[in-house]
C-alpha cells in the first residue's frame, strides 16, 4: 500500500520495432446456438462441430473496462486530494526522535493510521487512476493516430501524470519530517532502511518542481516528433529536435541520484532505472567487441543464405504456405493463424513450474476477449494495466500482424499471464518475445519438413535468421550512437553531425551499405536507450534456436519456458506479503538457470558459429 511503486514512476511499453493487427470486430456472429465460451478462436471450426465456416468475432469484453474518462472535474479531485494531504502534514508535529519513537499502542500510531486512511491512501488511489488513464490515452492515441481528440487527451493526461508523480514522491520527504516518520516508514508495513533511503532520494529527485517542467518539455518534443512529415523526419528538423530531446533527457537525469551519486547522463540513468539492467553502459563496450569480432562473421554467413534464398519460384501450396508465414496477417489469412495455433499447442507443459503452461488456451482467450487494439500508429506493444490486472496489446497498420510478429508479442503477453505484473528487466522481457519467435521457427522446421515443404522452410528460416541477426547489429549500433550523443557537452552536441555519426558507427559493424542509415531517426525519440535490449535478447534467442538444432526441440522448449517459470525458483525470486513476485536474480542468472548463454558469454558466440554459421 505504501511501499514504493516504480511502475507509477516509469510506465514502460514492451514493444517490437515492426508489427500490426486487424481487429476481428465487436459483434458476436451467431452462427450456432451454444455456449460461445467453448468456441475455438484459433481455428475455423466450432467446438461442437456445428459446421461453422468462419471464426467467431471477438467478444471485446474489455471495451467497457479500458475507458478514458479523465475530465477537468477529475483533475480538480486529484488536486484537492493532494492539497488535503499537504494540509494534514502542515498540521502535524515536526519529527522528534524521543517523542515520536514507534510504539504500536500509542496515540501517534493511531494518528498515523488516520492520516493514511483519510488522506494518503485516497491520494495514492488518485495517482493510480491517473496512471491508468495515461495508459489508455496512449493506446487510443496510437489507435487513432492522434485523431478523434486523442492527441489532446494524451497531451493533457501526460502533463497531469507528470504533476502527480512529482507530488507523489514529494510526499515521502514531507512525511519523513513529521510525527508520522517512524509509523509511516515502519517495518510493520514492510519498509527497510534501504527502502527509506530510496524513497528520500526519489523525493529529492522527482519531487523537484523542475522534474515536472522537464518532463512536460520531453512530452511535447515527443508528440512533435510523431507529427513530423516524412521530409521533416529526414531533414534538419529531426536533428534539431533530437538535440533538444537529448538536452532535456540529460537534465532529467541530472535531477536523479543513486544513493547520492549523480548520473553522468540519461543513458546511465535509463539503464539503471527505466530498464533495470544489471550492467552499465560501459559494460556494453565488452559486448560490442564480442559482436564485432565473433558475431559479424556469423551474420555474414546468414546474409549470404538470405541472398541466395528465394520464394519467387514457389507455386501452388508452397507459395500459399510461404505467404501465410512471412507476408499475411493472422487476422486476414486463416492459414497464418492455423500455423500459429498449432505451434502454441506444442508449447504446453505441466512439469516445469507451479502451474501449467498453455500457450494455446491463453491465445484462444485473448482472441475471444479482445483485449487488443489496432490503429494507424506504426508499431506494436503490450501494455500491462495494473488496475485491471490485464494486458492491452496494440498493433499498427500494414506489416504489423504477421505470424512471427504475433508470436513475438504473445511472448510478452504470456509473461503477464504466468507472472502477473512482475517487474522484469527489458532484456528478459525481450528474450521471452524474441525467443518465442525462435521456438516458432524451430517448430516450423519439423512441421514443414514432415509435409514436404522443406524448401519453404529454408526460405522462411533464411528470412527470420537474417532479420534477428540484423536486429543484433542495428540495435547495438543504435546504443553506441546514443551513448556517444548523450555523453556530448552542450557545444559538441550543438555542432554535431548526427547523421554522419550514425553512418560511421554502422561502418564499424560492416552494415552501412546494407541498411537504412536514417534508422536512428525512427527509434531514438520513441524508444530512448531501449534498443540495446533488442540485441541483448536477440543473441540468447538465437542461442535458443541453436539449442534446438543441437539438442532438439524439446530441450530448447524447456530452456525457453524456464524464462517464465524462473519465478518458482526460490533462489531467483520470491513473493512479498501481497503475493507479488519480486525478482532477486540478474538477467544473466536467469539465463544460466535455464541452460542458456547471454550476450556477455563468449560461449554463446561459439555456439552460434558452430550451429548457424
Amino acid at each position: 500500500m505504501k511501499k514504493l511503486n516504480s511502475l507509477i514512476l516509469v510506465v514502460v511499453l514492451v514493444a517490437v520495432a515492426v508489427l500490426s493487427v486487424a481487429c476481428t470486430g465487436g459483434v458476436q456472429q451467431l452462427f450456432c446456438d451454444h455456449d460461445f465460451s467453448k468456441c475455438d478462436y484459433l481455428n475455423v471450426y466450432c467446438a461442437k462441430g456445428c459446421g461453422a465456416s468462419k471464426r467467431p468475432a471477438s467478444e471485446r469484453i474489455y471495451d467497457n473496462k479500458f475507458v478514458y474518462d479523465f475530465t477537468e472535474a477529475k483533475h480538480a479531485e486529484v488536486v484537492a486530494s493532494f492539497n488535503a494531504v499537504e494540509n494534514a502534514l502542515a498540521q502535524a508535529e515536526p519529527y522528534d526522535g524521543a517523542k515520536h519513537a514507534f510504539a504500536a499502542d500509542s496515540d501517534y500510531y493511531k494518528a498515523n493510521k488516520n492520516f493514511e486512511e483519510k488522506y494518503y491512501n485516497p491520494f495514492s488511489d488518485m495517482v493510480e487512476y491517473v496512471t491508468e488513464q495515461y495508459q489508455y490515452a496512449y493506446v487510443f492515441y496510437c489507435k487513432y493516430d492522434g485523431g478523434n481528440g486523442t492527441k489532446a487527451d494524451y497531451e493533457t493526461i501526460s502533463e497531469v501524470r507528470n504533476e502527480v508523480i512529482a507530488d507523489y514522491y514529494k510526499l515521502f520527504a514531507s512525511i519523513y519530517d513529521t510525527q508520522y516518520r517512524e509509523y509511516f516508514f515502519s517495518e510493520e508495513d514492510g519498509w527497510t532502511a534501504d527502502d527509506i533511503t530510496v524513497a528520500l532520494n526519489m523525493s529529492a529527485s522527482y519531487g523537484d518542481d523542475r522534474y515536472v517542467a522537464i518532463n512536460n518539455k520531453i512530452d511535447k518534443l515527443s508528440t512533435t516528433y510523431r507529427d513530423f512529415s516524412d521530409s521533416e523526419l529526414a531533414g534538419e528538423a529531426m536533428c534539431n529536435l533530437y538535440k533538444q530531446f537529448v538536452t532535456e533527457q540529460n537534465a532529467l537525469a541530472a535531477l536523479a541520484s543513486d544513493n547520492g551519486n549523480k548520473y553522468a547522463n540519461y543513458v546511465e540513468y535509463a539503464y539503471a532505472n527505466v530498464y533495470e539492467r544489471s550492467y552499465t553502459p560501459s559494460d556494453v563496450a565488452e559486448m560490442r567487441n564480442y559482436v564485432k569480432n565473433y558475431f559479424v562473421p556469423v551474420f555474414n554467413k546468414l546474409l549470404r543464405k538470405y541472398y541466395f534464398s528465394s520464394s519467387k519460384s514457389f507455386v501452388g501450396n508452397a507459395s500459399k504456405v510461404y505467404k501465410a508465414l512471412c507476408e499475411d496477417s493472422i487476422f486476414d489469412n486463416d492459414l497464418t493463424l492455423d500455423y500459429v495455433g498449432k505451434y502454441f499447442a506444442e508449447m504446453k507443459t505441466a512439469t516445469l513450474g507451479s502451474k501449467e503452461i498453455n500457450f494455446y488456451s491463453t491465445a484462444n482467450d485473448l482472441l475471444r476477449n479482445g483485449n487488443y487494439y489496432t490503429g494507424e500508429y506504426e508499431g506494436a506493444f503490450s501494455y500491462y494495466i495494473p488496475a485491471q490486472k490485464a494486458t492491452i496489446l496494440y498493433f499498427g497498420p500494414d506489416s504489423y500482424s504477421g505470424a512471427f510478429t504475433f508470436v513475438h508479442e504473445f511472448g510478452h503477453y504470456y509473461n503477464t499471464i504466468y507472472n502477473g505484473g512482475v517487474n522484469l528487466s527489458m532484456d528478459h522481457d525481450e528474450t521471452q518475445s524474441q525467443g518465442d519467435e525462435m521456438m516458432f521457427l524451430a517448430y516450423l522446421q519439423n512441421n514443414l519438413s514432415q509435409n514436404n515443404l522443406g524448401k519453404v522452410f529454408d526460405a522462411v528460416e533464411a528470412n527470420q535468421l537474417f532479420n534477428i541477426a540484423s536486429t543484433v547489429l542495428m540495435s547495438t549500433a543504435v546504443d553506441e550512437f546514443e551513448q556517444t550523443v548523450y555523453a556530448m557537452d552542450e557545444t559538441t552536441l550543438k555542432n554535431a553531425d548526427l547523421q554522419q555519426l550514425f553512418v560511421s558507427i554502422m561502418k564499424g559493424y560492416g552494415i552501412a551499405e546494407l541498411f537504412n542509415t536514417d534508422y536512428w531517426r525512427y527509434v531514438a525519440v520513441d524508444s530512448p536507450c531501449y534498443y540495446i535490449s533488442y540485441a541483448m535478447s536477440a543473441l540468447p534467442s538465437l542461442g535458443i534456436y541453436a539449442k534446438a538444432q543441437k539438442d532438439g526441440f524439446d530441450s530448447a522448449k524447456t530452456a525457453y519456458l524456464k524464462l517464465f517459470t524462473f519465478s518458482d525458483n526460490a533462489s531467483l525470486a520470491h513473493k512479498d506479503d501481497k503475493g507479488d513476485i519480486i525478482v532477486d536474480a540478474t538477467y544473466a542468472d536467469i539465463l544460466h538457470n535455464a541452460g542458456l548463454y547471454g550476450a556477455f558469454d563468449v560461449q554463446l558466440y561459439q555456439l552460434l558459429s558452430d550451429t548457424l554459421g
